[in-house]
């Protein structure tokens, strides 16, 4: 059955009539008059008159030919059904189909994920003999199940069959990166893509990344970013250019759900038999209703804990907390669950911990003595392991000090983090090992004083700026007599973490205390490098700088009272616990992670030797550790399903147990969609045919997949007739 893209367009084949209005008006009537001499010349003329006539009418007729001809291949015409197939030339058809975890989502037994199978069910019913075929899955990221064109329907159809929602999130520029690919490879003129997706806002990724979950703007349609939008853009007219691209919502209308979308301790570290140790969930009601009494559970090694209940408004989050005391120096996992709702991936948030009796601090004091207060270090001891009895909390910090001619026989990876306090001199063999320490996410804490070689520190450590050093010494200021003093000018409403603490009243604190003398601290201009506090007239307090996971702090002035009066005042106390909370090993981040990240984890040595097995939500697998310098490196790519792992090192008789958890993109628990307008204003150059499949894949679906367009050889024939027309008009004006 013939029909038309653009039929409106069909109004223009009004223009074919131009040739003969045009000939019509310019038939002129005559006046005959009768002239002998005349007689001659229309005896001759009456010979030629049949010929000249003919060769005018085919002239018209040509024209009019072209001006329809260009009329109907503006409006699109195809033929669609069972004419579609006839003289049709073989196909390549790439089909895409999003089996992210929100293609799970059931409405009265109804997924999205069934009706995208429906639908490429109903493209390969398209296919002739001799059409091949692709089949992409995309979630986290895209995989082609059968990349090398196959002409065998059967195997496609079970692949499809068997294609199950995995607990990943929509990456649609992937897919479209593998598509091409793909679509490039092959050498059949006629190609085609088909994507099958539920259409989620978040799966275009158009917005500068992952959006952040439970906010109003997630849910309510903000414009896309230029920078993402325009690189999607490129990658589909480079389809555009090469295969015809077509986009088939399969979502449903409803978007409903609640999730958990955080799961987080509140410190880094967490030691036994500290009681209360917190843990915070927070819990996101997507839709637009709301919710009240929703119950959250919490477990610990797989045993319920307690639960609580909590109410939610439409498109806003909620967090509750749960206490729990640890009693074993051991690995352990946690969880909170929210009862089986319509999408159930994201039901269920995880975390892996590992409970240590203490965190070791290496202390290497550069001014030892036997009066405590009197070495480099004393009170910054007494700060990280004050007395129990002066301490609201017990602290989990416990201070290992040693000599500065020490530090190259001891082993670093046993301790959170390091503090240089008026060490005199760096050995440069032993930079290596150091540096190698920050980057596997160690932390080094500086202090200067009076004894520190500043020419030392900066051509070991600062090395013009590609050292470790975050800035370079450039002399001591201020009066050793301390009759004149600076102070501080730490703003209550820093942005950083290390700060957080320091409200404004806290930041009286720090702001307080007198400062005779500092190091004056050239900054470089550094994208690794911030400064986190300064002094009331501009020079730099304390500066960080990032080096690979780890990172490397400077203050200004000593760790003891030589220079300053703050280690007697109570600041000191909770800038030393906030500075010791940021810079120890972050073992929560790297231990816990997203569908599709890859656990990379250090071990020691005896690992290269051990057999390493991961059991988790799949079949357990046997991986091997590799040489990372002095230590190993074990890593793990197979985390495509959500859950708790378990991860077993055995050596002999002893084995040695750890847990990494794997979590969700809670990007993907929000399942508003993107409609066909906005998704073309984010795109304007894309080019695509947009159906919708939301209720029904009927015959008129099908119908708009079996069919053949014909404006391009409408066009071609119209060429064709306007060069033969030409050609004739010369030969007949001779």
């Amino acid at each position: 059955m013939l029909q038309f893209v653009n039929p409106l367009m069909l109004i223009g084949a009004a223009v074919a009539s131009a040739p003969i209005i045009i000939h019509l008006l310019n038939r002129r009537r005559f006046k005959v008059v009768t002239w002998a001499a005349m007689e001659f010349l229309l005896a001759s003329s009456h010979k030629n008159f049949r010929r000249v006539r003919l060769q005018e009418i085919i002239l018209l007729v040509l024209r009019t030919l072209v001006l329809l001809l260009v009329a109907a291949a503006m409006a699109r015409p195809f033929l669609a059904g069972a004419a579609g197939v006839l003289g049709k030339s073989q196909r390549y058809v790439v089909i895409v189909v999003d089996n992210s975890f929100s293609m799970g989502y059931t409405v009265g037994g109804e997924r999205p994920l069934d009706k995208a199978v429906q639908f490429a069910d109903k493209t390969l019913d398209t296919l002739n003999k001799g059409d091949m075929v692709s089949l992409v899955a995309v979630s986290e990221r895209a995989r082609a199940i059968i990349r090398e064109p196959s002409v065998d329907i059967a195997t496609v159809r079970s692949e499809l069959k068997d294609l199950p929602p995995g607990h990943g999130s929509t990456n649609l520029p992937d897919a479209f990166r593998v598509a091409l690919d793909l679509l490039r490879q092959s050498k059949l003129a006629q190609k085609e893509l088909y994507l099958i997706t539920d259409n989620q806002r978040s799966g275009w990724r158009l917005a500068g990344g992952k959006e952040s979950a439970g906010g109003k703007e997630s849910a309510g349609g903000k414009g896309f970013a230029d920078g993402k939008g325009s690189q999607l853009s490129g990658l589909i007219r480079e389809i555009n250019a090469i295969a015809e691209f077509t986009l088939a919502d399969v979502g449903l209308p409803s978007h409903e759900n609640v999730a958990v979308t955080e799961f987080k301790s509140r410190d880094r570290i967490l030691a036994r038999e500290i009681a209360d140790t917190t843990f915070s969930a927070q819990i996101t009601n997507f839709g637009e209703n709301d919710l009240n009494n929703v119950e959250v559970s919490f477990e610990v090694d797989g045993f319920r804990q307690g639960s609580t209940s909590v109410s939610i408004k439409g498109g806003t989050s909620a967090s509750v907390s749960f206490s729990y005391t640890f009693h074993e120096s051991l690995p352990h996992s946690l969880a909170v669950r929210l009862k089986p709702d319509r999408l159930t991936p994201d039901d269920a948030r995880f975390l892996a911990v590992e409970v240590v009796d203490s965190a070791k601090v290496l202390v290497v004091d550069g001014k030892p003595s036997a009066d405590l207060y009197q070495s480099a270090t004393g009170y910054l001891q007494t700060a990280l392991s004050p007395r129990a009895e002066s301490f609201a909390r017990p602290t989990i910090f416990e201070p290992v000090v040693i000599q500065p001619g020490e530090l190259a026989t001891t082993k670093l990876a046993d301790y959170e983090f390091v503090v240089l306090a008026d060490v005199p001199r760096i050995d440069p063999s032993i930079i290596a090992d150091i540096e190698e320490y920050v980057r596997a996410g160690g932390a080094v804490v500086i202090f200067p004083g009076s004894g520190v070689d500043l020419e030392n520190y900066n051509k070991v450590l600062y090395i013009d700026g590609l050292g470790m050093l975050p800035a370079r010494l450039a002399g001591i200021q201020g009066d050793p007599a301390k009759a004149k003093f600076v102070s501080l000018a730490v703003p209550p409403d820093s942005p950083h973490p290390l700060l957080k603490e320091f409200t404004r009243q806290k930041a009286a604190f720090l702001n307080l205390p007198q400062f005779y003398q500092y190091a004056a601290l050239d900054v470089p201009d550094r994208d690794d490098t911030t400064v986190i506090f300064r002094f009331e007239k501009g020079r730099p307090g304390l500066v960080e700088k990032r080096i690979g996971r780890g990172k490397v702090l400077l203050f200004a002035f000593t760790a003891n009272d030589a220079w300053t009066d703050l280690p007697r005042r109570p600041g000191f106390l909770l800038l030393m616990h906030e500075m010791a909370a940021y810079v120890a090993r972050d073992r929560q981040s790297a231990a816990n992670l997203i569908v599709g990240d890859v656990l990379a984890k250090d071990a020691e040595p005896e690992a290269l030797v051990s057999r390493i097995t991961v059991s988790g939500p799949a079949k357990p697998v046997d991986i091997v550790a590799t040489p990372a310098g002095k230590r190993a490196r074990i890593r793990f790519e197979n985390t495509d399903q959500a859950g708790i792992y378990e991860m077993r090192m055995q050596r002999d008789d002893r084995v040695k147990q750890d847990y990494f958890s794997v979590n969700v993109d809670p990007a993907e628990s929000d399942l508003h969609r993107i409609g066909q307008a906005e998704l073309r204003r984010a795109l304007p150059e894309a080019n695509f045919r947009y159906l919708i499949a939301a209720s029904a894949l009927g015959d008129s679906i099908t119908a708009s997949l079996n069919k053949s367009d014909l404006w391009k050889n409408l066009l071609l024939a119209a060429l064709v007739l306007m060069c033969v027309e030409s050609i004739l008009a010369q030969r007949f004006g001779r």
